[in-house]
């Protein structure tokens, strides 16, 4: 939401948890930091980057612990070095993940 700050919008969903005022800011913090864009905390998106726009945007999507997250070119409006800063904020995520499958030439794949 663009009247949001980052650090805001990271904790909207988390309301839908029910999960406290202290819960929601420490896990807005947790990922800002994860991702790289601890400083763009109190930044509303328009005063942020593409890429900061997109790696707040895929903190959002994770806020909750999704089961599962879908990526459908993440990077497609990016330039090659902000589409690079989105990657590398995607390999910190793959860590937490049980299982990642890749779609690619219409065949999904499953990364060891």
């Amino acid at each position: 939401m663009a009247f949001l700050t980052a650090a805001e919008n990271i904790a909207l969903p988390l309301l839908l948890t029910r999960a406290g005022r202290s819960e929601r800011a420490r896990r807005s913090e947790d990922l800002l930091e994860l991702l790289g864009i601890g400083y763009c905390r109190d930044r509303r998106p328009a005063e942020m980057s593409g890429g900061e726009q997109q790696r707040c945007a895929i903190a959002v999507a994770v806020a909750n612990r999704p089961q599962v997250l879908f990526a459908d070119e993440p990077t497609g409006e990016l330039g090659s070095v902000t589409a690079d800063e989105v990657f590398a904020a995607l390999p910190a995520l793959v860590s937490f993940a049980d299982r990642v499958l890749h779609l690619r030439d219409g065949r999904l794949e499953d990364t060891p």
